[in-house]
């Protein structure tokens, strides 16, 4: 059961990080393309990046890292 259990954690980090980055991806390019209808040579200052999916980025590799100490751990 914990086999199991860590499985499925791994998978669902896996899966979660790969929606995660493709709305990044897709916010990116909104972003881009605002700041290019704003200023028209496309040059527009966010600010700095660290936001959710860098945090969730490493929530993932926890969830993920968990899974992988009940993969591996005996009981």
């Amino acid at each position: 059961m914990r086999n199991l259990l860590g499985y499925f954690l791994i998978a669902q980090a896996i899966m979660t990080g790969i929606i995660v980055y493709s709305i990044f991806q897709l916010s990116d390019s909104i972003k881009a393309s605002a700041a290019y209808v704003v200023s028209k040579n496309g040059q527009l200052s966010w600010g700095m990046e660290f936001g959710m999916p860098t945090f969730a980025l490493f929530l993932l590799i926890a969830v993920a890292g968990l899974g992988i100490y009940l993969v591996v751990m005996k009981k």
